[in-house]
Order: structure tokens, then sequence, then C-alpha cells
């Protein structure tokens, strides 16, 4: 565990410094690679957790559309907000990334609920380390190596397999 938070750590301090349009690029070919692996996956996540075939598309779907979206509008979402002028200077809303984050994944939503949680962190310059439930750890390792061949750079998205202890 402690290599595995190093990496992502050291990730980090490279990934943060990616520009947007960058990682939006990279975030568009995961939604292409979601797409083009649709059936694989869904199969995989069937075998798993025995959701239908038509429902386990649909949520690899789901990751490709949440990909596609923050690539798409990355720059506007963590466009910092002026709000006001106070005593000649300005108020902002920034969204400046904060380093590792710890997604913890349910059994019954691994895919679209690891988009919803993984992509916005990951666009923002964060890297993620995914604890998925222990049932789905298969479908865990798929979209681990499809972030890696989308281009997102080794230890920017990992899955680690960690107790509900050790995660705590």
């Amino acid at each position: 565990l402690e290599s595995i938070l190093a990496r992502s750590s050291q990730a980090y301090n490279q990934w943060k410094e990616t520009s947007i349009e960058s990682r939006g690029e990279i975030l568009s070919r995961l939604a292409g690679l979601a797409e083009q692996n649709k059936g694989q996956l869904a199969a995989l996540l069937t075998r798993e957790m025995g959701k239908p075939l038509v429902q386990a598309e649909a949520e690899i779907m789901r990751l490709a559309a949440v990909a596609r979206y923050y690539a798409e509008n990355a720059d506007g979402i963590l466009r910092a907000e002026r709000l006001a002028e106070v005593e000649e200077k300005q108020a902002l809303v920034r969204h400046d990334p904060l380093g590792v984050v710890l997604a913890i994944t349910p059994w019954n939503y691994p895919a679209s609920l690891l988009a919803r949680s993984a992509i916005p962190a990951l666009v923002a310059g964060n890297t993620v380390l995914l604890k998925p439930a222990p049932n789905v750890p298969g479908i865990s390792l798929a979209i681990e190596r499809l972030f890696l061949q989308a281009g997102f750079p080794e230890g920017v998205f990992q899955v680690v397999f960690l107790s509900n202890e050790q995660a705590g």
C-alpha cells in the first residue's frame, strides 16, 4: 500500500501540471475505448456481478458519456470564477487539484459510479486510487487497463485491493 501511495503521489506531481486540454484529450480517448470495448467489458461485468448484459452495456456507455462530458467541458468547469471586487482585490473560486483521491465503489455499479467520482477528480489534476468492492476485481482491473491505454500516465489511476479496515 505504501508503494502504491508513493507512486500515486509522484504521479500527482506531474499530472497536476498537465494542461486541461491534454487531460481532455486523454478522456476523449478513454470514452472511445470504452465504447469500442463495450461488449467485452459488459460481459465481464455480467459474469462478476450478475447484471443483465443490456444493463451492463448501458453502464459501460455511462462511463464513456461521463468521460466525454468532462473532456468537452473541463475548461469551462475548471475556469476560475470571479465573484466580486473586494477592497480593490478580486474574490475568486478556483478549482485546484488536491492530491491523491481514494474512490470506493460498490459492487452494483462498479463502472458508472467510478466514472462519476474518478473522472471529475482526474480532470481537475488529482490522481485516483480505486478500492473496488471485493466481488468485482476483474472489471476494476479492466478499467484500469483502459485508462492506461487511453494515455493516463502510470500511477495516475490505480486499482488497490484493500480490506475495509485498511481503507479506513
